[in-house]
């Protein structure tokens, strides 16, 4: 796969499975329990492929600390 077509694939990929999540929360009778179940699932898939990542450089932090207060505060 090329470069340019790479992250283009992931965005949709990305925006597929948010709609999936939201379809399955919104159908399921009760929206926290759901939003629960497709929390624990996530953290599940995700913890054993973390585990092998480097944690990200100091800039990335800082990025990330910006992102969750402009998120916060939306």
């Amino acid at each position: 796969m090329s470069d340019t077509l790479f992250p283009i694939a992931l965005c949709l990929i990305s925006a597929v499975t948010v709609a999936m999540v939201n379809l399955f929360v919104k159908k399921g009778g009760d929206v926290l329990s759901s939003r629960m179940l497709v929390s624990v699932t996530m953290a599940a898939t995700a913890l054993p492929i973390a585990l092998f990542i480097p944690l990200p450089t100091p800039q990335v932090w800082a990025a990330l600390a910006v992102s969750l207060c402009t998120h916060a505060g939306y």
